[in-house]
């Protein structure tokens, strides 16, 4: 996957498709987002089971823009992330060689950030998977996009994560084109 992804919803059309109930301190935004800027995110709240808010891209010390799903739970830069960190980063498409591919859909990237420490910028990491055949052509990384019913798997830390894994990996029933 590339380090871009747009969003074309309003901050309102947003949090209604993400049910959430509680705003963040800087407020959501729509547009087009690049590694190494501030992204929308949708997360757990403390009062409410769904907050938004703004984070950076780029994930610890190196800024890394993504991970790779089939290791997230292997390599200790991103393990505690994805046991204990997740997010998930609205998104209308993601842009692969100047084409911007997508369901045509509001959707959910999954997404993990970085602990808050006092040297290094806290951050989030997109995580990627192999793509379906009809996406091949673009690129052989995609994001892990969320299926609706995968929403609250993903923001509930309660959640067997071979379990979450697994559902990462299979199959898509999502059509995929580019836009």
């Amino acid at each position: 996957m590339c380090g871009s992804f747009r969003l074309k919803k309003t901050p309102h059309e947003v949090q209604k498709h993400f049910n959430v109930t509680e705003s963040g301190n800087i407020p959501l935004q729509s547009g087009d987002f690049e590694v190494g800027q501030t992204v929308p995110v949708i997360g757990p709240g403390l009062k409410s089971f769904r907050r938004s808010g703004m984070l950076f891209w780029g994930f610890g010390r190196f800024g890394n823009m993504n991970a790779r799903a089939e290791t997230v739970d292997e390599l200790p830069t991103f393990r505690t992330s994805f046991a204990t960190r997740r997010v998930i980063v609205p998104a209308t498409g993601w842009i692969e060689h100047n084409s911007e591919l997508g369901t045509g859909k509001l959707m959910g990237l999954a997404a993990i950030y970085s602990p808050i420490d006092s040297n290094i910028k806290p951050g989030l990491a997109i995580l990627t998977r192999k793509p379906p055949e009809d996406i091949k052509k673009y690129h052989n990384r995609m994001p892990v996009v969320l299926t609706e019913t995968m929403y609250n798997e993903w923001l509930n830390l309660d959640t067997d994560l071979l379990q979450l894994k697994e559902r990462m990996a299979m199959p898509y029933d999502l059509e995929f084109k580019k836009l």
